[in-house]
């Protein structure tokens, strides 16, 4: 039995744990889930990733309750390829994704997420999700379709978004070590239809741009979005490609937090992880199981608590040492 201490991490350490438990049938107990966090134990979103996890591996859990700090899980056998999962607060979509795209490695799935949110607090945006951390599944072998049907925001949720993962036959190693000279820049905003009258995507594109054209003299295209939500709400998506990939962040909008100033943290943390010609900072903790799993290499920006965690978390998993030197990973 693989024994996790969750006060390690936050809901990342779960996630990880679901994937790669449902992935390679084997069966895990954790204690003191988030238990460093804001409202710990198993939230909405956590739980909703469990249940899910659990109807798709016919798996025998215990502790599966929101407030839960540990949690029994032992999966059978993945016979179904189809997934309903409803979300009742503004959870974050991307972050439930997070396991089931780890389980996507072996098995074909077809996901329907209704309710959570698209732009949520602490949580990569499903547009990141999908044009950049999804960009290097996809260069993988692994097949990964994202439909946006409705957005939703904090604190209502709302969204709809439909899922279809297929695996690649084989994989290579992961090699991502120089992701080149930088080629263009994409920006994608996405706000309530309600916000228009404001303009908050005009100016969260415009400031985005003037600190992207102070700094690189590359194409910049954009993408606005306004749309029917059921709260208010915005947020922002940038990337830049480069030669041999992808960098990016996101981030959503707050009540009283100007969307220029949005805009201006994204794009700043943006161009901070370009200057280590590596992956971004959110894809990096998200490569690892991955990583853990194929094998290879890949430089990474910085070293984050969500890295080493999710490292301590693989390797309970996976027989492979995962070492660390300067800002190189490798399994």
């Amino acid at each position: 039995m693989i024994t996790i201490d969750g006060s390690i991490g936050g809901g990342q350490v779960l996630r990880t744990a679901l994937g790669l438990s449902c992935l390679l049938n084997k069966p895990f107990y954790i204690t003191n889930i988030r238990k460093n966090r804001p409202n710990s134990g198993l939230q909405e979103q956590h739980l909703q990733c469990v249940l899910a996890l659990a109807k798709l591996s016919d798996a025998e859990v215990k502790g599966a309750y929101k407030g839960s700090a540990e949690l029994y899980f032992s999966p059978k056998k993945i016979n179904i390829t189809s997934l309903e999962i409803k979300i009742s607060t503004a959870g974050s979509v991307g972050l439930v994704l997070q396991s089931l795209l780890i389980v996507g490695l072996k098995y074909p799935l077809n996901i329907k997420i209704s309710g959570g949110a698209t732009y949520g607090k602490w949580a990569p945006s499903i547009d990141f999700i999908d044009k950049v951390f999804c960009h290097w599944l996809r260069k993988l072998g692994m097949e990964v379709k994202i439909n946006v049907i409705k957005h939703g925001f904090y604190p209502k949720g709302g969204a709809e978004v439909e899922v279809k993962i297929k695996p690649a036959n084989s994989y290579e190693k992961i090699f991502i070590t120089d992701l080149g000279e930088d080629k263009k820049i994409n920006i994608v905003a996405v706000s309530s239809n309600s916000l228009r009258k404001r303009n908050v995507l005009e100016r969260m594109v415009d400031k985005a741009k003037e600190i992207l054209e102070k700094n690189h003299k590359l194409p910049i295209e954009t993408q606005l979005n306004y749309v029917e939500t059921i709260c208010d709400g915005c947020g922002i998506t940038i990337c830049a490609n480069t030669k041999n990939g992808v960098v990016g962040s996101s981030l959503s909008g707050e009540i009283g937090t100007p969307a220029e100033d949005i805009a201006k943290e994204c794009v700043n943390v943006l161009l901070e992880d370009l200057k280590k010609f590596s992956l971004d900072r959110y894809s990096a903790d998200q490569i690892i199981p991955y990583l853990g799993l194929v094998g290879g290499k890949v430089r990474i920006p910085l070293l984050t608590d969500h890295i080493v965690s999710n490292i301590a978390v693989v390797e309970k998993f996976i027989n492979s040492k995962v070492s660390i030197k300067e800002n190189i990973i490798e399994v």
